[in-house]
């Protein structure tokens, strides 16, 4: 079986798209992977996929934790917080739920290291300061995000004294404070969820 190679880019965030490979039955054969941001998503199929026919899922359009929770975990551990909770990490890769809701990443799927939140130093006014650079859903309006920076990894400051959305990257965050002003500086994204 000769398979023509080819990608596929759809305008909907990587947590809304789920694509499988098919046997000559139709059944699922094996899942594509998806890669992209919170905006776009990328489907690759090599030569080597073994099969012409694909099956393509793109989930509604779901504002909210709990909606989008519901439908990725339908059919298996909707109403189980250990598996479709805000802190549960459902696809055993240590990034909860929640998180991946807010940087519009599949639950189920394995976070790919460079969707998640980066530590930089950013360069402003010839001067380095702590950053966390990262793609957030825009469409997660019910999750408030806090960066917070600490001298000691024991106690947590954070607001506008503290942070402040870069000017440099429209992707995140940095501290006020010159990297060469603290002799030791920690930087974490804290996030909360508003409930109704």
């Amino acid at each position: 079986m000769e398979v023509v190679p080819f990608t596929l880019t759809l305008a909907a965030g990587t947590n809304r798209i789920s694509a499988w490979a098919l046997d000559e039955r139709g059944q699922r054969k094996a899942a594509l992977p998806v890669t992209g941001t919170s905006t776009k998503a990328t489907i690759t199929v090599s030569a080597g996929a073994g099969s012409i026919w694909y099956e393509l899922q793109v989930a509604p359009f779901l504002v909210g934790f709990e909606p989008l929770a519901l439908n990725e975990f339908q059919r298996d551990g909707a109403n189980q917080p250990a598996i479709s909770g805000e802190g549960a990490a459902a696809a055993g890769d240590g990034v909860p739920n929640l998180a991946k809701y807010y940087l519009g990443l599949p639950a189920k799927t394995t976070a790919p290291s460079n969707r998640l939140p980066q530590g930089r130093l950013l360069t402003v006014s010839n001067l380095l300061y702590l950053a966390l650079i990262y793609e957030r859903d825009k469409a997660a309006l019910d999750v408030n995000a806090f960066a917070e920076v600490s001298p000691d990894l024991a106690g947590w400051l954070s607001g506008p004294s503290y942070t402040e959305t870069s000017a440099v990257t429209n992707l995140g965050v940095r501290e006020r404070t010159p990297a060469r002003a603290a002799p030791a500086r920690f930087m974490r994204l804290r996030l909360q969820r508003q409930i109704p």
